[in-house]
């Protein structure tokens, strides 16, 4: 994980990058009043748990697309 904040559009597009998509991405309706409109979440006790660095979203991504390519078995996931 990391504690840079993104966007949705943002992931999205890193993820077209990181797996050579050329999908579309289609944006959907304004949230509904109530919904959440932005998620950071405060990753501070699991870096203290695990002991661990962390790591920019596109290699964290590219770790997990690779896995999937890897365990196609998990592809219905």
């Amino acid at each position: 994980g990391n504690d840079k904040e993104v966007t949705i559009l943002e992931l999205a597009e890193t993820i077209l990058k990181i797996t050579h998509s050329s999908s579309e991405i289609l944006m959907l309706p304004a949230l509904k009043e109530g919904d959440m409109q932005r998620r950071c979440p405060d990753n501070t006790k699991m870096r203290e748990l695990l002991d661990r660095d962390l790591i920019p979203l596109e290699e964290g991504l590219s770790c997990l697309v690779s896995y999937f390519k890897q365990h196609k078995s998990f592809s219905h996931i």
